[in-house]
């Protein structure tokens, strides 16, 4: 039991709420010794510090409170942790007879084993041979002694919501544990490290997840770990990055994969200090309040995934800056409210979803949202987008001005998908007409005409090529559409509830009826 009361140190109640000692002592006129608390759920607490016009501590204003002895539990050793989690401390009184008679009765099984029991318990109590540790929300406070011996082979330790006070703490813990590759300390508050450190086994992993910390503190610790390849800081106070990328590339020379998830950086300039980190491949930037993407005219030469959900982009077309990144796959948008990808977007009798809006926009990417996108999803988005700015790419034409007001990538798709016709875009100049779309309806070699409205749903289309090619259900009747410019790409009209204007079907289509 440790008996520790020196301010500073970090303590848990009888409610699993944590804070640091910032007074011991007497309070006012009242009898006994009083711990003042500074809470680290900022609300939790009943006053600043200050009693009766006598202040004792600084606390925000309902972050401090006065608690005896008695309402805080005992911190532990990590070696006592280590015991209580992993069987050998109480192990006997954990697996009594009478209770594994009681569970080969409920599994109906005969020799289940105290043979079986026995095995975990020995090994457990073998913590030489153990390799993943986990002491979450253990009250580890302190070190207890040597853990050399104790557990040389640990490969992963998770030290998460416990109770130390300071990675002096920390880097003494893992000093001889030299097989160490992934280490947690996840919601700790922990003072930063001093310059003077012991020997660092060569880590990969290193998880600092709601420690509260900004950037300088953050770069204080992995300043010191260059062998580092997965580094997550998610849920800090990380506003802004200070040092140059080159720093960073220097600091963190392996770097793979970086959590930087509910952090508040807001500028695309911040995220860009990484972008000199030539192996990183993975980038996690959901929630950060991003506003915009800045061109990205360099850098990230691996990138192949980022994560992008849930921030505050103003349009679409900050978005195209993505498409510069050489080796990006997989994209992740959820939650974001995107407008228009020109001010003067205007979608007319037809609407790109945002996934066809976001794979035409981003040539290389194959993965949106989890979902893995075919050769025919990407050429029905890109020919989908390709008519939808085609006045647009028109008028910028004639007007002999530069196309860098247009939706990003257009033109490389116009490359590659023909120039847009004007007429064909167009139409008639007939409001009625416009309301209309003439069609080829076509069943192997059958050929039929037909002039429908653009508000026919495909479940009325399926039902009018029932008729026009006597199929004997719609249940197995699949439709599909080809353009005049793309004869042989077929694109999916593959929800019967939408209207046949939703997937950019025009004048002069192809509508192929299968079963």
């Amino acid at each position: 039991m440790n008996e520790v009361r020196a301010v500073g140190t970090r303590v848990e109640d009888l409610k699993g709420f944590r804070g640091s000692i910032r007074y011991v002592g007497s309070v006012g006129s009242t009898q006994g010794e009083w711990l003042g608390i500074e809470w680290d759920d900022a609300s939790r607490g009943k006053h600043n510090g200050t009693h009766n016009g006598i202040h004792y501590f600084e606390a925000a204003p309902l972050g401090g409170s006065f608690v005896r002895v008695s309402k805080i539990k005992s911190g532990k050793g990590i070696r006592e942790a280590v015991e209580d989690r992993y069987g050998s401390k109480h192990a006997d009184e954990e697996f009594r007879p009478e209770d594994i008679l009681e569970i080969q009765r409920g599994m109906k099984a005969s020799l289940f084993e105290i043979v079986g029991m026995d095995k975990v318990r020995q090994a457990q109590k073998d913590y030489g041979k153990l390799n993943v540790i986990s002491l979450r929300n253990m009250c580890v406070q302190f070190i207890d002694g040597d853990l050399k011996d104790f557990m040389p082979n640990v490969m992963s330790l998770d030290l998460g919501e416990n109770l130390l006070h300071s990675w002096d703490e920390v880097f003494y813990i893992i000093k001889d544990l030299s097989h160490l590759k992934y280490l947690c300390v996840s919601e700790n508050r922990l003072l930063t490290p001093r310059k003077s450190l012991p020997f660092i086994p060569p880590l990969k992993h290193l998880v600092l997840g709601r420690m509260n910390y900004n950037w300088n503190e953050i770069y204080s610790i992995i300043q010191h770990i260059p062998s580092l390849e997965n580094l997550q800081i998610h849920g800090n106070t990380i506003s802004s990055i200070d040092h140059s990328s080159c720093e960073i590339a220097a600091t963190l020379p392996n770097l793979r994969e970086l959590d930087l998830n509910l952090n508040p950086l807001v500028k695309w300039k911040h995220v860009s200090k990484f972008s000199k980190c030539q192996h990183l491949e993975s980038l996690m930037l959901n929630d950060c309040k991003l506003t915009e993407i800045d061109e990205i005219d360099e850098g990230f030469p691996l990138l192949n995934k980022i994560e992008l959900n849930c921030n505050d982009f103003k349009n679409w077309k900050t978005l195209g800056h993505l498409n510069s990144l050489p080796s990006l796959k997989e994209v992740r948008l959820k939650g974001n409210e995107l407008r228009g990808v020109l001010p003067s977007f205007q979608p007319m009798n037809r609407r790109l979803s945002p996934r066809q809006t976001t794979i035409a926009m981003l040539g290389r990417i194959t993965i949106l949202n989890g979902t893995e996108i075919d050769r025919q999803e990407r050429i029905g988005a890109e020919i989908d987008y390709w008519k939808m700015f085609g006045l647009d790419y028109i008028e910028a034409k004639k007007k002999d001005t530069s196309f860098s007001n247009l939706p990003p990538r257009y033109v490389e798709i116009v490359a590659m998908h023909g120039e847009p016709d004007e007429s064909e875009l167009r139409g008639k100049d007939s409001t009625m007409d416009d309301m209309f779309l003439n069609l080829t309806l076509k069943r192997k070699e059958e050929i039929r005409n037909k002039k429908v409205p653009l508000t026919m749903t495909i479940k009325a289309l399926k039902i009018l090529s029932k008729k026009l090619f006597k199929a004997p259900n719609l249940k197995d009747m699949e439709l599909s559409y080809t353009t005049e410019k793309s004869k042989d790409v077929s694109i999916p009209l593959d929800d019967d509830m939408r209207e046949i204007s939703y997937f950019g079907v025009i004048n002069g289509d192809t509508i192929r009826v299968h079963w």
